[in-house]
């Protein structure tokens, strides 16, 4: 027991990061999402890491290959005695990689404890690193140029996660080409985040005595002054354009007459209108030209000398798509050589430094019953879905399990004065924690609509997505029957609750709209694109938008939502599931639903939102249907200005109004392969689309149009809350 006992404490003081807490981490319970492998399996796996299975050894210890039992490559990381790096590196990379999860970031298997030794285990990338193709002329030639303008795009989109989306901002702090790792598909991973630092929101920069990282990768003020911020990574993130451009290192320059790096080299062939001459050879058949000098200009400008002169990320990413109208021109790029570096505390080998990827398992309170063990197990498997590395005896998700009691004692027993709402899923009732956080407890009624498949969804998918603009929940609760999701409470509740409240719409200027409208386009780009596992919310709607303290939406109620196979454009189903009035008319009328059925129900939400009217709150006999007619009509008779909601009269911007109707319209298209992506929508809501097509055929989905369904979707009492927002669905299934 006191051996257990100990390497419990081992664990919880590894998992605790300096600087960062979880606020709701049972200290009980592992508040991570990784599987603890005994000693015993990583020797087995690495064959007693054995000299032929050693990928290479950098700052950090060596690096081994592995097979686990069940035939899974893997790539095992060991934290030297005498490492450079340390254990606050390995803390760190442990933490922050659990807490995130993107397509172009790795994915972390888990972790092992001996003693002195620590251990990171990554899944394993045959395809190495980006610096084993790029700097290896054998190799260099299988980069064409679609391969590296897609990695740099790749790259750019995992920065503006870390920077912007995820719900931890993150510096990464280095950046560089033997930190990009590649997939099976060449797909970029931003690996090794032994450096990385959490910012807080209200932080712009930081300063360290402690300065590690990569030379020639280091923005100036970090190298010589300490000062880091999101703009660092920017700074590494334009050498590492200009190298996958060029094929070359930034700092293979040895000509003692001419330039001492790439940044300078790239500066003087553009100041000589010969940036065209910084392209890798190798490159000749493949090159969009064009793309090529985009990407040097973009370069160029991320590697300013002031880090208030670099475009942000996300700029970047307009810059990158040819959006943005007006790109500044590079003035200052800094040249930072071997003799301006001051030496850093403890230097960073760069010499094979293969790293690897991901996934997760929590391990919980030892000695649970087995039978709650098998519970929890059945309920977090979802049918469809296999997370390959789930280690079925541990917990494959990062869920605080709390108990029923502790649910009455929050709740006060379900006290009615507690109760938030009712829906299909059942009631919800305020509660408070112990140490005072406020919950939403939403529990599964045992004659829901919905039922036991929609709680599972929940719980599954919402454990594996981390955005900013999607709801967090933190755990849930098996008591018999009872089944019990529990999310943070937020006292602004759900979009509907202010936008079709006359007393409360007023509050919602302009602008907050505006930027509610960007957030939710932005979770649905995660959930359609950037997560990984590729998703269809099904149910998205204004009751499902949840507002945050600071009127940040987060799109929540998975219970409907479904994975969606890279390879799938569209499914089928003969269970309608939704809401009326925001179900695309495939869905409606065949059960087909894709990615561009949640852009029809974002369309409809964007004219509610410009609005503040229902699309289903039209009852003349005489007049329209629902919104999207309505919308339709005015803007047919260009008179689109006057579906604006009348409090808005004092805060509109009128082009960018006029602009989100145009974009609503365009998304309630009656075919699906006319509605744009959610990716092309921002560009259009950003106004960086240079030629965005003109609506023509909206659906109009009425009363009698739409034919009968299996089973009706009721309306009534359909109320929303806080981190929850509830559907009333099939009655009676």
């Amino acid at each position: 027991m006191c051996t257990r006992r100990k390497r419990e404490e081992e664990v919880q003081e590894l998992l605790t990061l300096e600087g960062y807490t979880d606020t709701y981490e049972d200290r009980g319970a592992k508040g991570h999402d990784l599987r603890l492998f005994t000693y015993a399996s990583i020797l087995a796996a690495t064959d007693n890491f054995s000299y032929k299975n050693k990928l290479g050894e950098g700052g950090f210890g060596p690096v081994y290959k592995g097979v686990t039992p069940e035939g899974h490559h893997i790539a095992v990381k060991v934290l030297s005695r005498s490492s450079g790096q340390g254990l606050l590196e390995f803390k760190n990379e442990l933490i922050l990689i659990s807490k995130l999860q993107h397509v172009n970031l790795v994915k972390l298997i888990g972790f092992s404890i001996h003693g002195n030794d620590k251990i990171i285990v990554y899944d394993y990338m045959p395809n190495k690193s980006l610096d084993c193709f790029l700097f290896d002329s054998s190799k260099r030639g299988l980069l064409d140029w679609l391969k590296r303008f897609t990695i740099i795009e790749g790259i750019a989109q995992g920065l503006l996660y870390l920077h912007k989306y995820s719900r931890l901002t993150i510096v990464h702090r280095d950046l560089k080409s033997g930190n990009i790792l590649l997939d099976e598909d060449m797909t970029p991973k931003i690996s090794d985040f032994g450096l990385a630092r959490i910012f807080k929101q209200s932080t712009s920069e930081a300063n360290t005595e402690r300065r590690v990282g990569t030379y020639g990768y280091m923005a100036p003020e970090y190298a010589m002054q300490g000062i880091f911020s999101l703009k660092s990574d920017v700074y590494s993130f334009g050498v590492l354009v200009l190298e996958i451009v060029s094929g070359r290192k930034n700092n293979s320059f040895h000509d003692i007459q001419g330039p001492l790096n790439l940044v300078e080299h790239a500066w003087e062939l553009w100041s000589n209108d010969s940036a065209v001459e910084l392209m890798d050879p190798t490159l000749r058949g493949s090159c969009n030209i064009q793309q090529l000098l985009r990407c040097i200009h973009i370069g160029l400008l991320c590697v300013e000398n002031r880090a208030v002169d670099r475009p942000s990320i996300e700029d970047v990413i307009s810059m990158l798509k040819n959006e943005m109208k007006d790109t500044p021109m590079p003035k200052n790029p800094a040249f930072i050589t071997r003799d301006s570096v001051i030496e850093l505390n403890k230097k960073i080998s760069l010499q094979n430094n293969y790293s690897v990827n991901e996934i997760s398992l929590t391990q919980t309170e030892q000695g649970r019953w087995r039978k709650r063990e098998e519970e929890v197990q059945e309920l977090l498997t979802l049918e469809g879905y296999t997370d390959t590395y789930e280690d079925r005896g541990a917990k494959g998700h990062d869920l605080r399990l709390f108990t029923y009691a502790s649910i009455l004692a929050a709740t006060d027993n379900f006290s009615y004065k507690n109760k938030l709402g009712e829906g299909g899923f059942g009631p919800v009732y305020k509660g408070v924690t112990p140490e005072g956080h406020h919950i939403a407890v939403k529990v599964l009624s045992r004659s829901s609509g919905q039922g036991l498949l929609e709680f599972k969804n929940e719980l599954i998918l919402i454990s594996k997505l981390q955005h900013v603009n999607l709801v967090k929940l933190i755990g849930f609760s098996i008591h018999g029957n009872d089944k019990i999701i529990v999310y943070d409470y937020m006292p602004n509740k759900s979009l509907d609750c202010f936008l079709f409240d006359s007393s409360k719409r007023g509050l919602l200027d302009w602008l907050k709209r505006f930027t509610i409208i960007e957030g939710i386009a932005q979770g649905l780009l995660y959930l359609h694109k950037y997560s990984r596992l590729t998703i269809v919310h099904r149910d998205l709607k204004s009751g499902n938008i949840l507002l945050d303290e600071d009127m940040t939406p987060k799109i929540s109620d998975f219970g409907l939502a479904r994975i969606f196979k890279q390879s799938t454009s569209e499914a089928n189903t003969e269970r309608r599931v939704g809401t009326y009035g925001y179900m695309a008319p495939e869905y409606a009328m065949q059960g087909i639903f894709s990615l561009k059925s949640d852009v029809y129900s974002f369309g409809v939400l964007v004219l509610e939102i410009v609005s503040g009217r229902k699309n289903n709150s039209f009852h003349d006999i005489q007049g329209p249907l629902n919104l999207v007619e309505h919308a339709w009509e005015l803007w047919s008779n260009d008179s689109a200005v006057e579906l604006m909601d009348p409090t808005l009269r004092g805060s509109c911007n009128i082009q960018q109004l006029l602009r989100c109707i145009h974009i609503g319209l365009l998304c309630v298209e009656n075919r699906a392969v006319d509605r744009p992506s959610i990716e092309d929508v921002i560009s259009m809501l950003k106004n960086e689309m240079k030629d965005t097509p003109m609506p023509k055929n909206p659906a109009f989905i009425t009363r009698d149009s739409v034919i009968e369904l299996n089973k009706k979707i009721s309306l009534q009492n359909n109320y929303s809350v806080n981190e929850i927002s509830l559907t009333q669905t099939e009655q009676g299934r």
